[in-house]
């Protein structure tokens, strides 16, 4: 074999992963779905051109419809962004959106996971399966329920890997590790567990002390025994079917377009 041809065991090179997924979706009435999927994505780009990340927005590398909400592959260099201010302008967003939408149309709240990982050009591999696995989470979906009794409209939970490489260094702007809280991210029904951390907008660290911790300081590597023997050969990531790279859904940086009514007793 020559020495330069590709082999499997090359290291892919690493991506930032971006998952969100509306609580309580597949209980909204089926007319309204639509019209709710598209706010979502209109409220969306909104937030990613408030952040500064218009260019990944409309050019992802991976840009995957889930339904309930999308994955996004992207290149590291600004994944800072997808923390801080994203998720602060994503929950400002959200907020403006619940004060003019009809009334009955479904509430958005969100969960959000951001991850890292080496993964080819098929994005197929364990680092996509980690990161849905985070989002669907027991402590994900926790998380969001503790953000809403704090009128917050969106959760964070984010791998250990991104913790060490954006927040302990430094590379967000307004957050520090004091507003991450440490947990355990499980998905019992999966086999999988993996240190990670969340965090609300405008919801102090201590409020997620109800959810697991690690009881030592040893950090947590994903464990998922059905995703680890499925990565190896273009495995898909769990619930959500992953495609071909390139766009799923025509995007904009336009302002947010909702009908607005009088809201009814609520």
């Amino acid at each position: 074999m020559d020495i330069d041809e590709r082999n499997p065991r090359d290291l892919p090179r690493h991506r930032a992963l971006f998952v969100v997924d509306m609580r309580d979706y597949s209980s909204a009435a089926d007319p309204s779905m639509e019209q709710v999927r598209k706010d979502i994505d209109d409220l969306l780009a909104t937030a990613f051109a408030q952040s500064g990340l218009s260019e990944e927005w409309q050019s992802p590398e991976l840009r995957n419809d889930t339904g309930d909400g999308f994955i996004l592959g992207l290149p590291t260099t600004r994944m800072w962004r997808l923390l801080d201010p994203l998720i602060e302008n994503l929950d400002r967003v959200l907020y403006r959106y619940d004060q003019v939408r009809l009334a009955s149309t479904p509430a958005v709240r969100l969960r959000v996971s951001v991850h890292l990982g080496p993964l080819p050009d098929s994005y197929r591999g364990s680092a996509i399966n980690d990161l849905c696995r985070l989002v669907s989470s027991d402590q994900a979906s926790a998380a969001l329920t503790i953000a809403v009794e704090r009128r917050a409209f969106v959760a964070l939970i984010i791998s250990d890997e991104v913790f060490q490489v954006v927040v302990r260094q430094g590379r967000t702007e307004r957050l520090d590790h004091r507003d991450f809280h440490k947990v355990i991210a499980t998905v019992p029904c999966k086999n999988f567990e993996a240190l990670a951390w969340v965090h609300a907008p405008r919801v102090g660290a201590s409020a997620f002390e109800s959810l697991s911790t690690p009881t030592n300081n040893d950090a947590v590597a994903p464990r998922d025994t059905n995703a680890t023997a499925s990565a190896t050969v273009n495995a898909a990531a769990p619930k959500y079917s992953i495609g071909h790279i390139g766009h799923f859904a025509e995007t904009s940086n336009a302002p947010v377009r909702i009908r607005m009514d009088v809201r009814g007793d609520q």
